[in-house]
């Protein structure tokens, strides 16, 4: 018990060496043979030293079983942190641990639960990150490596051997990228300072008083209240959808489209990128006027004009200019970014304190002539309610203020540049609404308690160079700078404060860093959207620069959008524009989180508790009618643009699959809806055919797939089934995910592929007869190809004539296609393998294989999967040179004249009939000639009596066809030719034939079943006549399938009957219901 004390505290003493500053390393322990000879090491087995190791706790207790020693082996302990390459600390250790043979082993190739296990393929940061051993290697289904290692993630603290990994022979070999060293932020400056300095825009100086004078302070007040439950209510749902899981790069897109699916994440991720552009031009257009102003006070004149204050080329002229430095400071990078927006925030709070205290000072001569009276109660009760002037209505007034609360989404724009997204964004969004909200709120009520509504001047001054002109307002009663107050006067913030310069840069302070976080936000989402390659267009712009991956082509894409809406050059235009497009992007938010509840998804954990799906939907009908209480009209355009892109993306039909909410409602609306279909009484009038198609491999029967999926058209169910013949006790392995199934998508069959294992063919296809299906969502008509080599081995025939019976016994209709080429196009194809790849089958097995009519795959001692067909190509002979075009008979773009003739000879149902009506339904097929024929065996009479019953009960069907024909004579002798034929059919099956590879009697044909059988078989041959005689030249034939009575006709018997029938005919459809009503007269 001592050594294995020494050897516990040397591999104690090696882990004291590394540095501790996690709690997780890994461990790997790799068996080095000895080379020692004289010690017996080399002629270990190694499947011995497997049943000896063992993973054992490395710290001694009591209660650990007796250990004992052995020298044969060594062991090597590798030692590194997890985050990191793994350091070269080694130790060689000649002892081997290992319990005692009587207690037993405690070996496992099992891991323990670690972070590397539940990451995407492309977010490895490490060239061997963890992996899970797969369920094949833990059940022992894999093929084990002949060397052994052991590798294990444990926490050193425990220094607990945990799990066994058996990697490949040849060390992973990972072409891993440079990594990309982006900055990152935590939730103050990443989120709160941004969402502050977004939020407080252009509107808190410029227009805050002027929505307060237009709406007077309660109703202004109302609207930041509204404007802030939106917001408010947008932000919990953000909250709620950020903790759900890690939030990469892309901001507000990345949570809508990992929610609502690509189709919605595309359309908000292009328009949310367009938004942010075009509030970055209004921010710089807030700007612009600031300094427009500032040079119309000082005269200043631009070649040799001067300045008008109603000028808007100068707005455009200094907005341009600005937006290109605003430009040049994004491009530095994300650190210079941030060191410009503190000091912007700086400034902005010192404006903030310059105008409350500025209110608090004595009213001076020229605050007084501009409306400004200090706190008084009067002009409370005049500024309290609304006074629209100049045909402002509350809509637009609420539209242009609306955008001052938008920038709630600033930090989750960055979202891929914050440490903890999860944690950052709804604790800063948050916290930056309330600070942001109080201090709207009380501005709004400060400028409406001290400064009047609308005061007139009785002159202005208007600097011109150096002189200073003074404008009489006596004669100018029109003239908009004669007038002052809360509505005139734009820059009341500024008259009010203690010390205008200060306000004047907080209005810089506000616009710039407002515009430069737009400036910056944009290019972000839209090189999120362009990398998820939704749009594969733009794929040129998901490219990123240097070390922080700066979306350097976005960025002047975004400029010059921008510049394009700064040549607008007014304000309230923009606003409103803007205000749409962000309501609707919040609208999403909201509803993403409502969908997401209402899912109830296993995936749906977020660690933000505060939020309830009825008001995230709440939220979401809000901003909706906010949308049109701003502006109908462009709420119409923001919806039918957001419809827009969806559809387009809906139709593209990306490769993405983000685990979203709709496809848990996918899933739940089909289980609903299967559950309720089962309490629905099944009725003649929704009667649908739901087939179960036996092709095997669907890529070998095109022609039967085709069909059945023209008849079931993604209306009713269709299920493909592949019978895989193989002893399911030895070997019960499958792709489900076969090529099968991949290749039914794109022959865009809506059909369902199940294979199945079974040792015979009738097993397999009794289990899907059986199984297939749920509820009331189960096939009622099972379609097969013909056997048309059903005389080369008699056991598989037989095992085809009894799926017929069995189909019947339970209660299934039956068709059988025949195409006289046959419908398995299998021997057409080769795969495409290397040369030297040996396909050589026994040949028994291969006789057993091609006589089954439902096989597509075997498998064999060589392997423990069925042949994949993924990449086949047909083989270069003459023969093969038309198979392409048979293949493809039944597609749609054989777009021929078909004629359908259909053989109604018993009363099944109404199944013969309604399966080509439904065919006619299909494009190709709806102008088709449709032929319907009967035959009856007694005379020309009797024909016509039948021919008028018919023909009445197709009209009260409602089913057009040219042609009704009702032939006679079925009874009559057939001609000698026929009679022949169908003796040379017999001839193998004859129990006269003493060829035949079997001891069983039963199944052989006897004269006394040929005597039974002789008035059917007449008329068979006669019905072969009449097919020959009038259906010889048409596209496809649908006749009445003959049932094979019990104990009356053999199988032998049974496929010469349909072989002579559908001998040397077009493409024939044998079809017979389970004489249950399919069809119905009655309304």
């Amino acid at each position: 018990m001592s050594n294995v004390i020494n050897s516990n505290n040397k591999i104690t003493d090696q882990s004291n060496k590394l540095d501790r500053t996690t709690s997780q390393a890994r461990f790997q322990i790799e068996k080095v043979f000895d080379d020692d000879d004289d010690r017996g090491g080399g002629s270990i087995n190694s499947k011995k030293i497997l049943d000896k190791t063992t993973s054992a706790p490395l710290s001694s207790s009591s209660s650990t079983p007796r250990l004992t020693i052995t020298n044969d082996l060594k062991k090597k302990v590798i030692f590194g942190q997890d985050s990191k390459d793994f350091t070269d600390v080694e130790s060689i250790i000649n002892q081997n641990v290992a319990f005692h043979e009587n207690i037993g082993t405690y070996d496992t190739i099992e891991a323990l639960p670690h972070s590397d296990h539940y990451r995407n393929l492309f977010s490895f940061t490490v060239s061997e990150p963890k992996t899970r051993p797969t369920l094949e290697v833990l059940h022992g289904t894999a093929s084990m490596p002949s060397k052994l290692k052991l590798a294990s993630t444990i926490d050193l603290n425990s220094e607990m051997i945990s799990s066994v990994m058996i990697p490949n022979d040849q060390p992973l070999q990972r072409e891993m990228k440079p990594k990309i060293e982006i900055v990152k932020f935590g939730w103050i400056i990443g989120v709160l300072i941004r969402c502050v300095l977004n939020i407080f825009g252009v509107m808190l100086f410029l227009r805050l008083s002027w929505v307060t004078g237009q709406a007077g302070i309660g109703l202004a007040c109302l609207i930041i209240i509204i404007s802030t439950l939106v917001t408010v209510l947008t932000s919990l749902s953000m909250s709620a959808i950020c903790t759900n899981g890690e939030v990469k790069g892309g901001g507000t897109y990345y949570l809508i489209s990992r929610s609502l699916g690509p189709e919605f994440g595309g359309a908000i991720g292009l328009i949310f990128s367009f938004v942010n552009a075009v509030a970055a031009a209004m921010y710089t257009i807030g700007f612009a006027e600031t300094v427009r102003d500032i040079l119309k006070e000082y005269g200043v004149k631009i070649f040799g004009i001067v300045i008008d204050g109603e000028s808007v080329n100068v707005v455009r002229v200094i907005g341009v200019i600005t937006m290109t430095i605003i430009l040049g400071i994004a491009l530095i990078g994300m650190r210079g970014e941030t060191i410009v927006q503190i000091t912007l925030l700086i400034t902005l709070i010192a404006s903030l304190f310059d105008f409350f205290i500025g209110s608090l000072m004595p009213v001076t001569p020229y605050k007084r002539r501009h409306g400004f009276e200090g706190y008084s109660w009067k002009i409370v009760k005049e500024n309290f309610g609304p006074k629209f002037i100049n045909g402002e209505t509350f809509q637009h007034v609420f539209g242009v203020f609306f955008p001052s609360v938008t920038g709630i989404l600033a930090g989750a724009n960055i979202s891929g540049n914050l440490k903890n997204p999860s944690k950052a964004i709804p604790l800063g969004t948050n916290v930056a609404i309330a600070i942001t909200t109080f201090v709207y709120l009380a501005f709004c009520v400060i400028s409406g308690c001290t400064t009047h509504r609308e005061i007139p001047l009785d002159y202005y001054e208007r600097r011109n160079g150096s002189v200073m002109q003074i404008i009489n307002c006596t004669s100018r009663l029109n003239d908009k700078n004669c007038k002052s107050g809360l509505v005139y006067n734009y820059q009341t913030m500024k008259m009010i404060s203690a010390f205008g310069p200060v306000i004047t840069a907080g209005i810089f302070a506000a616009t710039l860093s407002s515009a430069l976080a737009s400036l910056v936000g944009a290019p972000k989402i839209f090189q999120a959207v362009c990398r998820d390659m939704i749009f594969p267009h733009l794929k040129y712009f998901a490219v990123g620069s240097g070390k922080s991956d700066e979306p350097i082509r976005a960025y002047f894409l975004t400029y010059f959008v921008a510049v394009l809406f700064t040549a607008i050059g007014e304000l309230n235009v923009i606003a409103p524009i803007i205000s749409n497009f962000f309501l609707m992007t919040y609208a999403l938010v909201n509803y993403a989180c409502f969908d997401a509840s209402l899912a109830k998804a296993s995936g749906w954990r977020p660690g933000f508790r505060y939020y309830n799906k009825w008001l995230a939907l709440t939220g979401a009908i809000f901003c909706i009618a906010v949308m049109f209480i701003i502006n109908w009209w462009a709420a119409l355009i923001t919806f039918l643009v957001n419809i827009g892109i969806y559809l387009y993306v809906r139709t593209t039909k990306p490769e993405i699959n983000w685990g979203s909410s709709v496809q848990a409602h996918t899933y739940r609306r089909a289980l609903d809806a299967t559950h309720k279909l089962d309490t629905i009484k099944e009725h003649v009038k929704n009667f649908r055919p739901q087939m179960l198609v036996f092709t095997g491999n669907p890529i070998n029967r095109p022609i039967l797939v085709d069909l059945c999926s023209l008849v079931t058209y993604g209306r009713s169910l269709m299920i493909c089934g592949n019978v895989i013949i193989d002893d399911p006790t030895v070997n019960l392995t499958y792709k489900k995910d076969d090529d099968g199934e991949l290749w039914l998508k794109q022959r865009t069959a809506k059909a369902f592929y199940q294979p199945v294992i079974e040792p015979t063919l009738r097993q397999g296809a009794i289990a899907l007869l059986q199984c297939v299906g749920v509820g009331k969502m189960r096939p009622n008509v099972a379609v097969l190809g013909f056997k048309n080599d059903w005389t080369v081995n008699a056991i598989t025939s037989i095992d085809y004539f009894n799926i017929i019976h069995d189909a019947l016994h339970l209660k299934y209709g039956i068709g059988i296609l025949r195409l006289q080429t046959g419908l398995d196009s299998s021997d057409f194809f080769q795969p495409d393998l290397p040369d030297d790849e040996d396909d050589d089958d026994d040949d028994d097995n291969e006789e057993s294989i091609i006589s089954s009519p439902l096989r597509v795959s075997k498998t064999n001692n060589n392997s423990t999967l069925p042949q994949q067909t993924d990449s086949q190509i047909l083989k270069n002979t003459g023969y093969n040179e038309n198979v392409s075009l048979i293949m493809d008979m039944f597609r749609p773009k054989n777009t021929l004249s078909p004629i359908i003739d259909v053989w109604w000879l018993f009363d099944d149902g109404g199944l013969t009939l309604l399966l080509p009506y439904l065919l006619r339904r299909r494009k190709r097929w709806r102008n088709c000639r449709l032929r319907i024929f009967s035959c009856v065996p007694g005379d020309k009479n009797e024909a016509e009596r039948q021919h008028v019953a018919m023909a009445s009960l197709l009209t009260k069907f409602r089913i057009k066809y040219t042609d009704l024909h009702v032939l006679h004579g079925l009874n009559k002798q057939p001609n000698e030719c026929e009679t022949q034929k169908f003796d040379q059919l017999l001839q193998t099956w004859h129990q006269n034939n003493e060829n035949i590879s079997t001891t069983d009697e039963s199944w052989k044909i006897t004269d006394i079943e040929l005597d039974m059988n002789k008035e059917k078989i007449r008329r068979g041959l006669n019905l072969h006549e009449f097919l020959v005689e009038y259906s010889s030249q048409s596209t496809l034939i649908v006749v009445t399938l003959p049932i094979p009575r019990k104990q009356s006709i053999s199988a032998g018997l049974y496929l010469a009957y349909l072989d002579a029938i559908s001998y040397n005919l077009p493409p024939l459809l044998f079809l017979r219901g389970n004489q249950k009503n399919v069809l119905t007269y009655y309304s």
